[in-house]
């Protein structure tokens, strides 16, 4: 039905009219995360065009204008900046609606501009507060021009929350979020897929910078059943953010019983990347505590890769990368530790960070499987201070587990007091989201402590200890059920 949709939207399209069929098509495609193919689309217009109007050129540039950081860095955060001001300067040539774009063009490259500066800086605490208060207070007011019920004003909100939560703002902007809940409801009714979106946004306002969990999966569960119920996946994030936050609140069963419920989910409005993205997911979701698991999706996913058809373009999506990732951790659970590194670090040259999995947690992972805890604590101090103190905002993957590979890394280095410090953030960090016996994060931390010999202060709560296993290295754990 949206296949459909999409092509009648095309066949009404007036391809004279300032390129129009042009911009849709690279629209297309940046929606489907093809953000390089965009790019050169609007590129070689402009190319094969040279007597191109300022107005047509402008507007092809707007709409390919996401994709020029993604593709050119800097260079092209300074294109970007350059098509608004044109715009701006040349109002004339625009009606409401394409200067109103260009206001929302604006908001996304701002924020773009300070989680760039986020991304590269080593260490948070040394960005400019003053920069990031300035750019705080130029999104608010580009987000009062945005009307209300644009899925872009909630978008902007949830940057101005990221913000918010940065500068220490007392802002509760997930109560935005919920006051224009009503007029979108009113405006587009209960199902309408921007409706679908914004119960989304709220989830993730008050799961990344309001931390709080329970709250955050009643939205992310609504929005959730509510785009399944229409066949409408939004790129599968309703369903993995649903995940996200059982795993977080220590429901790591549930969690694990709703992916394995969906993973063979074939959406046929994904791209072949994104559904490569919701099998390997589950890798993740089970290398630490469900090596058993974890092994058996490693080879699964071997074999889909390897049978990539011909038909799939396959230009934005780094294959020897993903393979190599694949490799590295069937020879490390199968117990060839030696192999795994030696692996990685000979085709290192084939990661070129396109892909979703972070080179220096996997690095982590497999030295500290090998046994080499000094190698993974000099990883993990390289990477840690990249992201935030223990908190929710960038907690994801094995980065949610990172703090306790540190305090294993100092327990078996003769470091008892370090390792107990981390461990008791842990256990508070998990504890203050859900302080119940069954949290499985609450059963990681206590078990750790108890193998270690470490104090813990569990606040008078009782939690059961799990199988230690995964605390085993050097060929001592049991990796899969013949081992």
């Amino acid at each position: 039905m949206r296949k459909m949709t999409f092509f009648k939207t095309l066949l009404s399209i007036d391809s004279e009219n300032d390129f129009a069929l042009t911009r849709q098509l690279i629209t297309s495609q940046i929606k489907q995360g093809s953000f390089t193919n965009a790019y050169q689309r609007y590129e070689r217009t402009i190319d094969v065009h040279p007597d191109i109007s300022l107005r047509s050129s402008l507007l092809l540039g707007l709409a390919a204008a996401v994709t020029l950081d993604d593709v050119l860095g800097d260079d092209g955060f300074k294109q970007w900046e350059n098509i608004n001001e044109q715009i701006i300067v040349n109002a004339h040539l625009f009606n409401e609606e394409e200067l109103l774009d260009n206001k929302i063009s604006i908001n996304r490259r701002s924020y773009g501009e300070l989680t760039r500066q986020i991304r590269y800086t080593e260490d948070r605490q040394l960005l400019d507060e003053q920069s990031i208060q300035a750019m705080y207070e130029k999104l608010k007011s580009t987000v009062e021009e945005i009307p209300r019920i644009k899925i872009e004003y909630a978008i902007a909100v949830g940057n101005l929350s990221h913000l918010g939560l940065l500068l220490n703002d007392e802002a509760v902007y997930s109560d935005v979020l919920l006051d224009n809940l009503t007029i979108i409801k009113q405006t587009y009714g209960e199902k309408h897929p921007i409706v679908i979106k914004l119960l989304w946004n709220v989830g993730y306002v008050l799961h990344g910078y309001e931390q709080n969990l329970i709250d955050a999966y009643y939205f992310y569960q609504m929005a959730y059943q509510r785009a399944d119920e229409q066949a409408f996946f939004f790129d599968g994030s309703f369903f993995d953010y649903a995940v996200r936050s059982l795993s977080y609140m220590g429901k790591k069963q549930e969690s694990l019983t709703l992916l394995l419920t969906n993973f063979s989910n074939e959406v046929d409005e994904l791209s072949w990347k994104d559904r490569y993205k919701l099998k390997y997911h589950l890798i993740w979701q089970t290398l630490e505590f469900f090596p058993d698991m974890a092994y058996e999706q490693v080879v699964i996913l071997q074999q889909w890769l390897n049978a990539v058809p011909d038909s799939v373009d396959t230009t934005e999506f780094n294959v020897p990368a993903e393979q190599l990732f694949l490799a590295v951790l069937k020879a490390s659970l199968e117990g060839r530790f030696d192999d795994s590194v030696k692996l990685l670090i000979a085709n290192k040259h084939v990661i070129d960070g396109s892909n979703d999995w972070p080179e220096d947690a996997l690095e982590e992972y497999l030295y500290r499987k090998q046994g080499r805890f000094s190698k993974s604590l000099q990883v993990l101090k390289r990477y840690l201070p990249k992201h935030d103190d223990l908190g929710l905002y960038f907690q994801d993957g094995l980065y949610q587990d990172a703090y306790l590979w540190q305090a294993q890394a100092l327990a078996e280095l003769g470091q008892p007091e370090e390792a107990a410090a981390v461990l008791q953030a842990c256990f508070d960090f998990s504890y203050n989201l859900r302080a119940e016996p069954d949290n499985f994060w609450l059963q990681v931390v206590a078990t750790m402590a108890d193998y270690y010999n470490l104090p813990l202060d569990t606040y008078e709560l009782t939690v059961p200890l799990m199988d230690n296993n995964f605390l085993l290295t050097g060929g001592k754990q049991r990796l899969m059920p013949d081992n």
